[in-house]
């Protein structure tokens, strides 16, 4: 693996791995890239919800569904995140 990886260790309970299992199984990708894209998805996710728009779900019979994601950081926070992804960082 080239580029500017870090390996990181953190505990993880079995539901959560049986999650991620799931999902490499559903997509044909490793677990490295299911955890990126987890990331990429909930940092995508906030940075709608700083810029004020709704993140959710439109089910069958067009009932929206909101989702909610509580942060307890400061909004600056976000807005260096925003501005980040803005610019094509993750």
């Amino acid at each position: 693996m080239a580029g500017n990886y870090k390996q990181i260790t953190f505990n993880i309970d079995q539901q959560s791995l049986d999650v991620i299992e799931d999902l490499k199984e559903a997509t044909g990708r490793n677990m490295g890239d299911v955890m990126r894209d987890a990331i990429s998805f909930y940092a995508w996710a906030k940075k709608q919800q700083y810029q004020g728009y709704n993140v959710g779900v439109i089910r069958r019979g067009g009932v929206y569904e909101k989702l909610t994601l509580l942060f307890k950081k400061p909004k600056s926070v976000f807005r260096k995140m925003a501005d980040k992804m803005s610019r094509g960082g993750r």
